[in-house]
């Protein structure tokens, strides 16, 4: 059962501010069934009651001999600690410039005397309703500012888990066209290494067999070094920008991909650069420009064996426009459902069901040209999907960042 000190205890307080005693005990009487009542007999005092005991509200006298109402009002209003107490001015004031004056030094309301009882606690009870709801506000506020960063710590964790993955197939791509590159020059060198005491068993071994098989052998080391190296170079944690040569970053992928597209029987045509033709040159990281030329390759590269393809080919033409570089990749695949179109993008979708498919490649891909304040577009062209990239140039780049 509640007792009549439980009740007490959950009362809010009310603080009567006036230099008339008289004021003060009929306020009092008239609201000490509700609430608890406080009581200061002059500005000052109040001020000094508030920085000791904060009530709840105030009614607050403006006439007053040693520190007047609105002067108490707006040195609660300018303390942060004090600023949310609702202040009524409860005054005998009856004109309507001293009320909005009131209402602007921070005043919640303004009630003229001789004072209504009913009218008084009414009055009140609004006052800490409004209060109820502002803290209620609050509390909501707080919370969806908490729901906020929570979802926001989530998209960076999957965001850093999706670029795990990404990378991880990348390995994988990166590891199958090693061991593509890497066959044939191992071949070439186990075959000729068999055949050597076979032709020196027949006497063919002199100088010139020599220094041939030297060349050759020489030849596919150079092959295996140059292919390793770029391996290296494109798992570098290089994260510097750089001035990069697309055309220049596009054939060195190629150039790693070689044995693994003429295994799928895959032909990319590229137009050889013109003597005049300047540099394709956009300000960005190298490795991650390579990243996305393998996945549009690659996700050629499964359509085609997905469809059984017979015509196999990639195309790649460059251009320029007043602010970008534009590069565009057309297969021969047959092109891009239009209902797979408006979502080829998003993270975690693919057509590839049961076989494989990440759904991120893509994804990343477009998340890289957007940092770069680039676009990554899709559409179907005349024999296949065309991806348009444009990237902008260094100098673009750089008076949009500033």
């Amino acid at each position: 059962m509640e007792t009549q000190s439980d009740v007490a205890a959950v009362r809010q307080t009310v603080m009567v501010v006036d230099d008339i005693p008289a004021n003060i005990t009929l306020v009092g009487e008239t609201l000490r069934d509700d609430y608890k009542v406080i009581a200061a007999s002059g500005g000052i005092l109040a001020i000094e009651l508030v920085q000791r005991y904060p009530p709840d509200l105030i009614l607050l006298d403006i006439m007053m001999p040693d520190m007047d109402g609105y002067a108490v009002c707006r040195w609660l209003k300018q303390d942060p600690r004090f600023a949310a107490i609702p202040v009524i001015f409860l005054t005998a004031r009856d004109g309507s410039e001293d009320e909005v004056y009131g209402l602007q030094v921070g005043a919640a309301d303004y009630i003229t005397k001789p004072l209504n009882a009913a009218i008084l606690r009414s009055r009140i009870r609004t006052q800490f309703a409004l209060s109820n709801a502002y803290r209620k506000l609050d509390e909501y506020r707080l919370q969806l500012e908490k729901r906020v960063e929570e979802e926001v710590a989530k998209r960076q964790l999957q965001e850093k888990l999706l670029q795990q993955r990404s990378r991880m197939a990348a390995i994988g791509e990166m590891m199958d066209a090693i061991a593509h590159q890497w066959k044939q020059p191992l071949n070439a060198i186990s075959m000729n290494t068999q055949m050597l005491p076979l032709d020196w068993q027949d006497g063919r071994v002199d100088a010139a067999y020599i220094e041939d098989y030297l060349t050759r052998f020489n030849r596919q080391l150079d092959h295996l070094n140059h292919t390793l190296t770029e391996f290296r170079s494109f798992f570098r944690p290089d994260k510097a920008l750089q001035s990069v040569d697309l055309r220049q970053t596009l054939e060195s992928v190629l150039l790693l991909m070689t044995d693994e597209l003429r295994s799928q029987r895959i032909h990319c045509y590229l137009l050889p650069q013109q003597a005049d033709e300047p540099p394709l040159l956009v300000h960005g990281i190298a490795n991650e420009i390579k990243h996305i030329f393998i996945n549009l390759i690659v996700n050629a590269r499964d359509v085609f064996s997905e469809r059984l393809s017979e015509s196999r080919e990639i195309f790649f033409t460059f251009s320029h426009s007043e602010a970008a570089v534009v590069v565009t990749v057309c297969d021969s695949a047959g092109g891009i459902p239009e209902a797979v179109i408006p979502h080829i993008f998003d993270p975690g979708f693919t057509t590839k069901g049961d076989q494989g498919g990440s759904g991120i490649g893509l994804y990343l891909c477009r998340q890289i040209v957007n940092k770069n304040q680039g676009e990554l577009t899709v559409e179907n062209g005349e024999r296949g999907a065309c991806f348009t990239l444009k990237l902008p140039l260094p100098e673009r780049q750089l008076t949009e960042a500033i």
